[in-house]
């Protein structure tokens, strides 16, 4: 069994980018998410996680990169269960990062539409 340990593994990539995006640090955030979705560019989680924090940083042209890529993962999955899962999840944080940012509201719509 291998234990991903320090700051450069994709568990601890992820968890700072999420405290960071929680207490509004979107800097960090998206440079955290980057690391992470670099280190497994294959996990849709961590695609639409950067797309996310992408977007709350008012990055808006790449996050909209950011949600195709994370699409274009996530249809690469077999199981369709797991890939609605996946779309189902970024629709949610789409509508908490709402709740954050409502002067985003139109680009989070756009993004939802996809």
């Amino acid at each position: 069994m291998q234990v991903e340990l320090g700051r450069d593994g994709v568990h601890a990539q992820r968890s700072l980018a999420w405290a960071a995006y929680l207490a509004g640090d979107y800097a960090t955030a998206v440079k955290a998410s980057a690391v992470a979705a670099q280190l497994q560019p294959d996990r849709p989680d961590l695609a639409f996680n950067k797309a996310l924090l992408l977007l709350a940083a008012s990055q808006i042209d790449d996050a909209n990169t950011a949600y195709d890529e994370a699409i274009t993962v996530t249809l690469r999955l077999e199981d369709v269960l797991t890939r609605s899962r996946y779309f189902g999840g970024a629709y949610r944080d789409l509508e908490q990062l709402l709740q954050r940012r409502p002067d985003l509201e139109q680009d989070i719509r756009a993004l939802q539409q996809r």
